[in-house]
């Protein structure tokens, strides 16, 4: 895996998709450093995959994600759009990262199971991943969010 976009092979989702915890789809990525590990994909992030590839255009490549110029779209690729789409809509002060944190905080506030945070956001200490309890913490009392 020395390339820089996610491939159709490194995403497992389950036949029928459903909200069971258990039911989970999952992605194998680039971690910094070159670490590869497997991360969870939710009933929503498969089922937006699934259609996706039902329209996704017939190529040769086996990215994923295809860009308007029939190659497959690297991570700089996916930051650039998004930034792009951002500024379009005149979201100020936000970026990929950002957005990173924001989804975490939620899922925190939402009770995802910690270990599943940490294993998503490849961090290696789970102290780390810990300091999301208090910014949910802060979400629930209608501070942030």
């Amino acid at each position: 895996m020395s390339r820089f976009y996610l491939d159709i092979c490194d995403v497992e989702v389950p036949k029928c998709i459903t909200k069971e915890p258990e039911n989970t789809g999952s992605a194998q990525v680039r971690r910094k450093g070159g670490r590869i590990e497997r991360v969870p994909l939710n009933y929503k992030a498969c089922q937006a995959i699934t259609s996706y590839i039902k329209v996704r255009p017939k190529i040769d490549e086996t990215g994923l994600l295809i860009s308007k110029f029939s190659i497959p779209m690297s991570t700089r690729a996916i930051e650039y759009m998004v930034t792009k789409y951002l500024k379009q809509t005149c979201i100020t002060g936000a970026s990929v990262h950002t957005l990173r944190h924001t989804m975490t905080t939620h899922h925190v506030a939402r009770g995802t199971n910690l270990k599943t945070v940490q294993k998503t956001l490849g961090h290696t200490s789970l102290a780390s991943t810990s300091i999301y309890v208090s910014l949910a913490k802060k979400a629930l009392q209608g501070h942030v969010l």
